[in-house]
């Protein structure tokens, strides 16, 4: 077994997380799982407020997808052996989408978009690490690795929320540590604590989930209500 606590011990800068990231045999959950110390007892998320307003966002085909979750090289097997190769389609954010991300302040240092879960599909179990984020940012590859916070050092805290794009449904869940987000209304935005945290997705309802995930630098805090 590769011994992935030692491979995260050496990290200094967020382009040698980059590179194990790189090596075929990178195994995403496992690097995760030795490396999370997630206290169940803690929180999972910080609801933030709701984006109120006369607006409505229609999800698109599924050909206009920009991609899908999908497994890495060395998790195919096991991911396949449970069918767990899908996940949820990828879009990319419409004007709607953008005027929210810009009223909840995120202006450079960050990336979004719509994850469409549809139905019978199941977003297996995994911890995020950011590493597509800090991937992107090629400014951010020389940065120091802050290990206690998972991130590049930064003035600000590297955040990943998830607005509502339509009220909950029976069916959709959303699984985080111990609990559940559910009965959502459409505008409510979470701050999700992602440093750790065993989660997983599903729907079992008849219709597709959409959610608005922004990963960014950001003092975002609680706002209560909010117009578009």
């Amino acid at each position: 077994m590769i011994n992935y606590v030692e491979m995260f011990n050496n990290i200094k800068t967020c382009k040698d997380l980059i590179s194990i990231s790189e090596n075929p045999e990178y195994n995403a959950l496992e690097f995760q799982k030795q490396n999370s110390n997630w206290d169940y007892s803690s929180s999972v998320y910080t609801y933030l407020g709701n984006i109120a307003g006369d607006w409505n966002y229609q999800i698109p085909d599924s050909d206009d997808r920009i991609g899908y979750c999908s497994a890495l090289p060395a998790e195919y097997d096991y991911q396949s052996k449970y069918d767990y190769l899908h996940g949820y389609d990828k879009h990319d954010t419409d004007e709607l989408c953008k005027k929210i991300i810009s009223l909840l302040g995120f202006d450079y240092e960050y990336l979004a978009n719509v994850n469409v879960q549809p139905p019978n599909v199941v977003r297996s179990l995994h911890y995020d690490d950011m590493i597509t984020f800090m991937k992107h940012f090629k400014h951010l590859h020389d940065h120091p690795f802050d290990k206690k916070f998972r991130q590049p050092v930064h003035k600000f805290e590297l955040k990943r929320v998830f607005v509502a794009l339509e009220d909950w449904q029976d069916g959709w869940m959303f699984q985080m540590g111990t609990d559940q987000w559910a009965g959502w209304k459409k505008g409510d935005v979470i701050d999700f604590h992602w440093r750790e945290q065993p989660h997983s997705t599903g729907n079992a309802s008849y219709s597709s989930r959409p959610l608005l995930k922004i990963s960014g630098f950001s003092n975002i805090s609680y706002f209560g209500q909010m117009d578009l």
